[in-house]
């Protein structure tokens, strides 16, 4: 799994254009197509109801599992 978890940080506000892929409860899976985006961000992020980043990873699917997983507790 290549899942970087963050703790609530800040986004930048627009300076990449994300695309919101998948929506549960507020939280929010977005995608950036751009190969380089940041050290340690990764193509797909998780934000949270209040837009702070959360996690990053490989695939949709892994912050979809993290994701399942934060809301069951």
């Amino acid at each position: 799994m290549s899942l970087n978890k963050f703790s609530g940080t800040s986004t930048l506000g627009g300076y990449f254009r994300w695309e919101t892929t998948y929506e549960k409860n507020n939280w929010k899976i977005q995608h950036h197509k751009k190969k380089k985006i940041r050290a340690g961000l990764k193509p797909y992020r998780l934000l949270d109801p209040r837009e702070r980043l959360m996690a990053s990873a490989d695939s949709e699917k892994e912050l979809k599992e993290y994701l399942d997983n934060l809301l069951k507790h």
